[in-house]
């Protein structure tokens, strides 16, 4: 007779701790987000002179000028809040985790980094050019802002 062996429940175990590894690299990393950081710098950086002209225009010439941009498959959408008087330009990147967070950049004239979203929370600075808000009461929300260059913003929102 021969004895059960453990081969079956260890792979099973490895297979589940490293989906669980990759999900928690994702969430807490967003590298494997088509909107990381590094990408979305890389995208204004290339794009910049298009990109400020487009701040000045109205919400259908932003399409059709962001449309012309290179790599514009990281946008989803682009949407003018007003935060403490001033205009924000947000651009929404385009994410497949998108349950549980929002990413994209935005535009302060004031070169101003808010509490994207939330406008009357104040933001903690953790670094040179880098915020973080976290929820005090149920600790489940998460916003991080990282200065890209002068009035360029990227933002990184987390919800559990």
């Amino acid at each position: 007779m021969k004895k059960p062996t453990l081969m079956p429940c260890c792979a099973t175990l490895l297979i589940l701790c490293i989906i669980a590894l990759a999900s928690c690299f994702a969430i807490f990393n967003h590298s494997l987000d088509g909107a990381s950081p590094k990408k979305i710098t890389k995208y204004i950086n290339k794009n910049y002179a298009a990109l400020e002209m487009l701040i000045a225009e109205d919400n259908a010439t932003k399409v059709a000028l962001l449309e012309s941009t290179e790599n514009s498959d990281i946008v989803e959408s682009i949407h003018n809040h007003e935060y403490n008087g001033e205009q924000i330009t947000e651009f929404s990147c385009k994410s497949f985790f998108r349950s549980n967070y929002t990413s994209g950049f935005y535009h302060s004239k004031n070169n101003t980094p808010y509490a994207f979203k939330l406008p009357t929370e104040e933001l903690s600075q953790i670094k040179p050019n880098e915020w973080r808000w976290n929820d005090t009461k149920d600790k489940r929300r998460y916003i991080r802002i990282e200065k890209i260059r002068e009035n360029w913003f990227y933002y990184y929102m987390f919800r559990l």
